[in-house]
């Protein structure tokens, strides 16, 4: 069935906007609907979804004219290899591969997702270095990795899911997606450069808060909302990893990454996760964020651009003060009873800002009250007296066999040298920031003198800042890897130097 002139779905004369239907879609309708449309056959735009044919239109195509075809062997054999493939397509459960296989209600349940947006997200990842495997195609990896978020299921059931050999095969695919993803969405999409500052002033800053910050005097003032938040994990097998994860307060294990939000409540970036132990709390890793210069935060901040944090950041308010930034939290209490009217007002209007950070993570964090028990092996004080294995040298009375010296061999020795062996488990701690610590002060025992120096009195030395230098050399300096050793030195140390 072909005409030159008319469209081979609806048979209406064909316009400027005509497109050639695709070997894909030629093939499709032949083993499926038992027609045969000769290459080069075109139809009219409106059939197509996403480059193909939709369902809609399959249906509609009719046969025209009844013809006979000699076919070569090679062509017999190019036919029998693609009626092959398609039929290995049609006994998967869930297919990624034909976007006609899944509906839009479908692929937003799997992957939060429409099939449009699904489509253009897949279109921007192909361009990484992920390369097509037997085992999964471009649309399926980005597929199991969207619904291994979405879903939060086990890889196991992934490869049932969609019919792979193993769990470690699902394994690579989420991670080759994960890179793809990293690579070439998220620096167009997330971090500071996705977004201008002159943007957030002009399009992501309220009349309110430049009111209430600003006294509404300043137009080229950033205002920002920076809070930490949580991600539960799991309890890893990995010492190092679960002792740098587990928190003291939440007594658990958890990552903390930081949210940055302007005022309307838009996610500017998202930096981490961090570790979550004793000693890393959101002022430590605010510190660290400021002094590393992360994702290039300074260079994205200006002079006197407000930051909204919260009491919990105390701790980092002079780091802030010294890189010339105006933090602004909820006043304490201080001794007193109460607070006083105007430090009452001022919490009030701080938090009447603050509280969009919150609305953010709210967005984020899903978390499912449900709580699934797993059975535990019930268990009694009392010392073992014996034990054998059920194998033919462990029913010996003398000697353990092979079996459970290998397991008292791995729980009490193999298992906590994670620096000579390769452990799965040991990676996670290289996907998160383990923050410095750095207080504000420092004592100097120098004979000269035994002043105090804090942070702020290194930074405003005549040696680096004189009264003249302007505040992108201060940046500039802030932005060095030699800004973190320098700050335990007096300023005598420094002068040497």
């Amino acid at each position: 069935m072909h005409s030159p002139r008319k469209c081979c779905v609806c048979r209406e004369n064909l316009r400027d906007h005509a497109v050639k239907i695709t070997s894909q879609d030629r093939d499709f309708i032949f083993f499926s609907r038992n027609i045969w449309i000769p290459e080069g056959a075109r139809c009219c735009s409106s059939h197509l979804i996403n480059h193909l044919l939709s369902k809609e239109a399959v249906d509609q195509i009719k046969p025209f004219s009844m013809r006979y075809q000699e076919l070569s062997s090679s062509d017999v054999q190019l036919l029998l290899s693609k009626a092959q493939n398609l039929f290995e397509n049609g006994k998967k459960r869930f297919n990624f591969d034909d976007p006609r296989d899944l509906n839009d209600d479908e692929y937003r349940l799997l992957t939060s997702l429409s099939r449009d947006h699904f489509t253009d997200f897949v279109q921007i990842t192909s361009s990484s270095t992920i390369r097509p495997s037997c085992n999964r195609s471009m649309r399926t990896a980005v597929g199991i990795y969207l619904c291994k978020l979405r879903l939060g299921i086990s890889n196991r059931l992934l490869a049932c899911i969609f019919q792979i050999t193993d769990k470690q095969t699902v394994s690579r695919s989420i991670n080759s997606a994960r890179q793809a993803i990293v690579k070439s969405f998220a620096p167009d999409n997330l971090d500071f450069g996705h977004v201008t500052r002159q943007d957030v002033i002009a399009r992501h800053t309220t009349t309110i808060a430049r009111e209430l910050m600003c006294a509404g005097d300043s137009t080229d003032t950033a205002i920002i909302s920076i809070d930490g938040t949580y991600l539960y994990s799991q309890k890893s097998r990995n010492n190092e990893f679960q002792r740098k994860a587990f928190n003291l307060y939440k007594k658990r294990s958890l990552l903390k990454p930081m949210m940055i939000v302007t005022i309307t409540g838009y996610i500017v970036t998202c930096i981490g996760p961090f570790m979550s132990d004793f000693n890393k709390d959101d002022a430590a890793i605010m510190k660290d964020i400021l002094l590393r210069n992360t994702d290039n935060i300074l260079s994205w901040l200006k002079e006197h651009d407000i930051l909204v944090v919260g009491r919990e950041f105390r701790d980092s308010i002079s780091v802030m003060k010294a890189l010339g930034l105006e933090a602004t939290m909820p006043s304490f209490f201080d001794g007193r009873r109460q607070f006083s009217a105007e430090d009452a007002n001022e919490s009030g209007c701080i938090t009447k800002i603050r509280w969009v950070v919150e609305a953010a993570k709210r967005r984020l964090k899903q978390f499912n009250n449900q709580v699934t028990y797993h059975p535990t092996i019930h268990f009694t004080g009392q010392p073992i007296l014996g034990w054998r294995c059920d194998c033919f040298t462990g029913a010996r009375f003398l000697g353990d066999c092979s079996h459970i010296t290998s397991a008292v061999w791995f729980l009490s020795y193999l298992r906590w040298q994670t620096r000579q062996h390769h452990m799965p488990s040991g990676e996670y701690k290289n996907l998160a920031t383990d923050s410095i610590q750095i207080s504000d002060f420092y004592d100097s025992y120098d004979d000269d003198d035994s002043q105090r120096y804090s942070l702020t009195c290194i930074f405003q030395h005549s040696l680096f800042i004189n009264t003249d230098a302007n505040y992108e050399e201060f940046l500039k300096f802030g932005s060095t890897q030699y800004c973190i050793p320098l700050l335990i030195l007096p300023c005598e140390a420094l002068i040497m130097i």
